[in-house]
């Protein structure tokens, strides 16, 4: 947690060197001192079942559980908080970074453009992937070019997993009245230096940033 950077560079050196793990593989960051939470690796590998919401509570658990579950107890005794929850108040962004899963990485490298610039950016073969990958997110042409990026996010694959997540968190939350929910507020899109390899070719490398607020929580009738 104190040097976040290192974390991320270990992790990426050991990934770099070994093959497709047998194991779902979950990886994120949490800064407090940025009010930042980063999703670095979502993996079912085929090992957890697809669609049951296994990566959106393995992720929620992250920050959810006691810092015992993830430190030694030396190293957890550092902590304040009696669970990471604690910090949740005061997160101010999610950044998905590095995203390889098509669907997000279409949609969103497209969000706001108009469909001259979208066919454009494109080509006519991932013209007619895009149309795909516009079905799988139950979304229009005229959508992807009006609604706001976070509307367009909201209908990936990963928004959906952001969206499961901050559901748990304020079903947690629901039971503590010292916290307010906590929603999604907007979205970015940042094109970084390198690229990736996606959809069989190399391609720019994307983050989504989505700032957060405060809700409070629906009163009961």
């Amino acid at each position: 947690m104190t040097y976040p950077h290192l974390a991320q560079f270990s992790h990426r050196l050991r990934d770099a060197l070994a093959s497709t793990p047998d194991y779902s593989h979950f990886v994120t960051w949490l800064s407090i001192a940025e009010r930042t939470w980063t999703i670095d690796k979502v993996f079912l590998n085929d090992v957890l079942p697809a669609g049951h919401g296994h990566g959106a509570e393995a992720m929620s658990e992250h920050l959810l559980a006691s810092p015992d579950l993830f430190f030694h107890a030396d190293d957890s005794a550092k902590f304040q908080f009696r669970s990471f929850l604690e910090s949740l108040p005061d997160l101010k962004k999610i950044v998905v970074s590095d995203i390889i899963n098509w669907n997000t990485y279409l949609l969103m490298a497209v969000a706001g453009s108009t469909e001259e610039e979208t066919k454009d950016f494109l080509g006519d073969i991932l013209d007619f992937a895009l149309q795909i990958e516009l079905q799988h997110a139950d979304l229009t042409r005229n959508q992807l070019s009006e609604l706001s990026l976070l509307e367009v996010f909201g209908h990936t694959v990963l928004g959906k997993l952001c969206s499961s997540v901050l559901k748990n968190w304020n079903s947690r939350m629901d039971s503590n009245a010292e916290f307010n929910r906590i929603q999604m507020e907007s979205a970015e899109v940042v094109f970084g230096e390198g690229d990736e390899e996606i959809f069989g070719q190399r391609r720019p490398r994307m983050a989504v940033i989505v700032h957060l607020g405060e809700s409070k929580p629906s009163p009961q009738v």
